[in-house]
């Protein structure tokens, strides 16, 4: 839910300083209440590859709109 959301996020940010373990995200799932240790790494994984992904997409994107500038072709 987006409550569980915004309180992972919160948890990242108070356990930042300690090293990617298993002790790290039981206790984030502690604090989200509703979720495991094992569920908050599965979603801290998935969302840095979507978040990898994303800035891929965006550069490349950036890189044909180079390309297309260059050519003189007005698409927008």
């Amino acid at each position: 839910t987006q409550k569980e959301q915004i309180l992972f996020e919160e948890a990242l940010k108070k356990y930042s300083n300690e090293p990617n373990t298993s002790e790290k995200f039981i206790n984030i799932g502690l604090y989200v209440g509703t979720k495991t240790g094992k569920q908050c790494l599965a979603r801290f994984k998935y969302l840095s590859i979507m978040l990898k992904e994303k800035k891929k997409i965006k550069q490349n994107n950036n890189e044909i709109e180079k390309e297309i500038s260059k050519s003189g072709i007005n698409y927008k």
